[in-house]
């Protein structure tokens, strides 16, 4: 069941970052509201504007949490991380 979970979140991250644009959206406003709308390069805030990242950390965040960390947990994790590229393509 803890790997559907993580498996799931993955699935979650690479919808709510690289598909759906939301977090670009939210970026962009923060930019705006920051530099009074003067400065139009893109900003980047690497664990949250990255599936590979926020898949990686979130779901070492639930393991921890729920007291199941494990060298293979872990790497199954790792796995997980590497194929959010698949993931966005296949969505």
């Amino acid at each position: 069941m803890i790997y559907l979970n993580m498996l799931a979140i993955a699935l979650i991250c690479v919808i709510v970052i690289d598909i759906s644009g939301v977090v670009d959206t939210l970026t962009a406003s923060f930019r705006r509201l920051l530099t009074q709308g003067k400065f139009s390069s893109p900003m980047s805030l690497k664990p949250f504007t990255c599936s590979f990242c926020m898949a990686h950390w979130v779901n070492l965040v639930y393991i921890c949490v729920l007291g199941e960390f494990t060298v293979l947990n872990y790497l199954y994790i790792l796995v997980l991380s590497l194929f959010t590229t698949v993931f966005k393509d296949a969505l």
